[in-house]
């Protein structure tokens, strides 16, 4: 199909690449009815029952698991295959860490849970990519705009909550994180779509341009700095690729003033933490340094069964001395997964990632660089399932558009 398809009113493209066939056809409707419930879940979040939340998070995983097998079956593309292969090896993992855990005495049998929550991430991640072409256009625009006049509303008729002593804008679903990761992901989401819209189809460039300025703005109310952050280096990593791969920005001046730029900025905040300390780097970066430094220096104490297995599911969440008040996790991705499952697990995510970026280096390289920035200082996306799944989305689309226009 061609992209100026979208502005005719008469023949609107109802997914991203036109398909033929009962199966394909069959593939595509589930992809949908999993992305459309889960966008129920995540508007409905805060007012359903603990136990409802869970049913309908099992239904989510086990339709992207099927999803991801059917992956791993089919002919295809033999990247995407072992993409899903390891996500599927990831969930064998996790599942082994519960039970050996179990066994000895240090999990639960409620803790299986969090065996879906690791994982679902990442079979998330597999059925959103390995079937992009099915992906539904129009409705992801609304889905889009629907998130974002949600998460407006939410904030203007509720007054804002307290976090780490400032007041924040009242979160939509889970918490200011989770809100503010939906709404970056929705942003940039909307970022592409304009990109590509026709200027003749004047609605849809409105909506899609108000929706991208109020997700902006919910960003800027959440608060998040890891949010920011990832919409920083998305969108400072795509103009570098695309000055390297394209000659669409001024040649190198453009590169050069922003290589130059962000040399200033570092310099900057080194010099700045130099004069700040440890402490004072503490206290701006909430405590994160500290606790960065006290789990490090746990882990390299600890046994090599421990280093290379992990701690065990669950075993995250700690009172550390600089959150004396309270056990909290990490705060970052990375350090979750080598905490609780070793070099093994973190090794997987690895190997994930690295096989997800080469489903197209240059493409996804803005949205992997951005994520690896926020999951290294925050508990990011992919320990998030309510909001990845808006991040594969947000990756599927810009790799089906950009492969239209070679970037």
């Amino acid at each position: 199909m061609t992209l100026s398809a979208l502005d005719n009113p008469q023949h609107p493209p109802r997914t991203l690449s036109a398909r033929s066939g009962a199966g394909r056809l069959l593939e595509g409707r589930g992809l949908g009815v999993l992305l459309a419930a889960h966008v129920l879940l995540l508007l409905l979040f805060d007012y359903l029952a603990a136990d409802i939340r869970t049913l309908f998070s099992g239904g989510l995983f086990v339709g992207y698991f099927g999803l991801a097998v059917l992956t791993l079956l089919r002919p295809g593309p033999a990247r995407e295959r072992a993409l899903a292969g390891v996500a599927l090896l990831l969930l064998s993992y996790w599942a082994i860490v519960w039970a050996g855990g179990l066994i000895a005495g240090i999990s639960s049998p409620d803790e299986f849970n969090l065996v879906f929550r690791h994982t679902m991430p990442f079979l998330c991640g597999v059925a959103v990519l390995a079937y992009r072409d099915r992906l539904p256009l129009r409705p992801l625009i609304w889905m889009a705009a629907t998130l974002t006049a949600v998460a407006l509303l939410s904030a203007l008729i509720n007054p804002p909550i307290m976090l780490a002593g400032t007041p924040r804008w009242y979160p939509f679903s889970s918490g200011v994180h989770t809100s503010a990761y939906a709404m970056a992901a929705v942003a940039l989401l909307c970022w592409e779509y304009l990109r590509v819209l026709p200027r003749r189809a004047m609605f849809m460039r409105a909506l899609v341009a108000l929706t991208l300025g109020a997700s902006l703005l919910m960003i800027y109310g959440y608060g998040v700095r890891s949010a920011q952050l990832f919409l920083a280096a998305y969108l400072l990593t795509d103009l570098v690729v695309l000055n390297l791969f394209t000659r669409r920005i001024g040649a190198n001046l453009l590169l050069v003033a922003m290589v130059g730029t962000l040399t200033l900025v570092l310099a900057g905040v080194s010099v700045y933490a130099a004069a700040l300390g440890v402490e004072g780097l503490t206290n701006v970066s909430s405590g994160r340094i500290a606790n960065y430094l006290e789990r490090l220096s746990i882990l390299a104490q600890s046994d090599v069964q421990e280093i290379v297995f992990g701690r065990g599911l669950g075993s995250d969440l700690i009172v550390v001395g600089v959150w004396w008040w309270e056990a909290k996790g990490s705060h970052s991705d990375i350090l979750t997964f080598l905490w609780e499952g070793g070099l093994v697990g973190f090794g997987l995510v690895a190997v994930y990632l690295g096989l997800f970026w080469r489903l197209n280096l240059v493409v996804l390289s803005a949205p992997v660089v951005a994520l690896l920035a926020a999951s290294a200082i925050s508990n990011a996306y992919l320990v998030r399932p309510n909001v990845a799944f808006v991040l594969f989305i947000l990756c599927a689309i810009r790799m089906v558009l950009r492969s239209h226009e070679r970037l």
